[in-house]
């Protein structure tokens, strides 16, 4: 089930289930983002969609030493100590707020943009084409 996950970017997560072992717990993240310092044009947005595979950061909880340092540096600037911080903070919706914040960091570069229009087409787009529920863009 989607959930979401920040209300400003209409980010909704969902945990992609029945991923063969070794690729951890994954997620499937999508988000509305601003591209008008980009295009000049006020208003231009983009539906932006990723696919984060925890696995490739902690393999059974205990990544490598690069990785983890990583992992650790991308969720400072959010300001998490490190994952054993996340850990304590979230529980069992750890592995969530992990993901959340690895697809942010990677942004426009490293994720697919689906869609692109206004914020009010983009929204809409989330919720007819991925979501099926919520809102319809007014």
């Amino acid at each position: 089930m989607w959930i979401l996950s920040d209300d400003d970017s209409y980010q909704h997560v969902i945990r992609v289930e029945g991923m063969p072992s070794g690729y951890g717990d994954v997620f499937k993240l999508v988000e509305v983002a601003d591209i008008s310092s980009i295009t000049g044009r006020s208003g231009s947005c983009v539906v932006v969609s990723g696919l984060v595979c925890l696995g490739d950061y902690l393999e059974d909880g205990f990544g490598d030493d690069d990785t983890m340092n990583e992992l650790n540096s991308i969720l400072a600037t959010y300001g998490y100590c490190n994952v054993d911080d996340v850990k304590t903070q979230y529980g069992d919706q750890a592995t969530q707020i992990i993901a959340e914040c690895v697809f942010e960091t990677g942004g426009l570069m490293k994720n697919a943009i689906i869609f692109a229009g206004t914020k009010a087409e983009c929204v809409g787009f989330i919720y007819k084409s991925l979501i099926s529920t919520g809102p319809s863009a007014a």
